[in-house]
C-alpha cells in the first residue's frame, strides 16, 4: 500500500484564476518588502497557488530550462554576454559583476 497521496503525482483538476495568480504575486512582493505585513492565510494561499502552477506546468518549465541550457552550451551565450558587458563597462561598475554572477548562476542552475 502506498503512503503518498495522489495529489502529489497528478496535476490538480482545476487551475488557478488570473486573480489568484495576481494575489499570489502581490503577497510575494509584500513578503519581500515587509514580511510582517503578510498574514498566514495569505502566505498559505500564495503557496497553494504556486504549488498548483508547479504541478500543472512543471514539466514544461523543466523542458524550457533544459532547452536554454543546451543553447547556452552550444552557443556560449553566457560567455558571450559576459564578454560584451565586460568590454563596455566602466572600471567602477559593480553592476556588471552582479549581472555576470546572476546570469552564470541562472544558467548553471538550469543544468
Amino acid at each position: 500500500m502506498s503512503t503518498s497521496s495522489s495529489t502529489d503525482q497528478t496535476p490538480p483538476a482545476r487551475g488557478t484564476t488570473l486573480a489568484e495568480k495576481q494575489a499570489a504575486l502581490r503577497t510575494a512582493q509584500n513578503f519581500r518588502s515587509d514580511p510582517s505585513s503578510v498574514s498566514a492565510a495569505d502566505a498559505r494561499s500564495a503557496a497553494s497557488t504556486a504549488n498548483n502552477f508547479r504541478q500543472r506546468h512543471g514539466d514544461q518549465i523543466q523542458a524550457g530550462m533544459n532547452k536554454i541550457s543546451g543553447l547556452n552550451e552550444k552557443y556560449g551565450i553566457t560567455k558571450r554576454f559576459n564578454n560584451f558587458v565586460e568590454d563596455h563597462q566602466s572600471p567602477a561598475s559593480t553592476a556588471h559583476q552582479y549581472i555576470c554572477i546572476k546570469v552564470k548562476y541562472t544558467i548553471e542552475y538550469t543544468r
